[in-house]
């Protein structure tokens, strides 16, 4: 199944959708009535599980990132063994 959807790619739509809960939820901390305290508290909860969660996305896509790049080089060295067998195959030696 494609990754893409019209242009954005899957990670990039969980990406905008985390990001617009936490634009969310930390307004809705700001606008309900309670104490600064307590609002700084739930603020400062929301701002730590944010982080928790995109350190979390960036290393998900870290790892599929460093398999592309390890599928990458074994390909390339599939390749150039090929081409350099078939060099020695047809070449002429004087």
């Amino acid at each position: 199944m494609s990754e893409e959807f019209k242009g954005y790619s899957i990670g990039t739509i969980a990406l905008v959708f985390l990001v617009g809960g936490v634009i969310g939820a930390g307004l809705s901390l700001l606008l309900a009535p309670a104490s600064g305290k307590e609002s700084r508290a739930k603020i400062k909860g929301l701002a730590e599980e944010a982080v928790e969660e995109g350190k979390r996305f960036v290393e998900s896509r870290k790892e599929i990132l460093e398999k592309a790049v390890g599928a990458g080089r074994d390909a390339m060295e599939k390749e150039k063994e090929r081409l350099t067998g078939r060099k020695k195959e047809g070449s002429v030696t004087a």
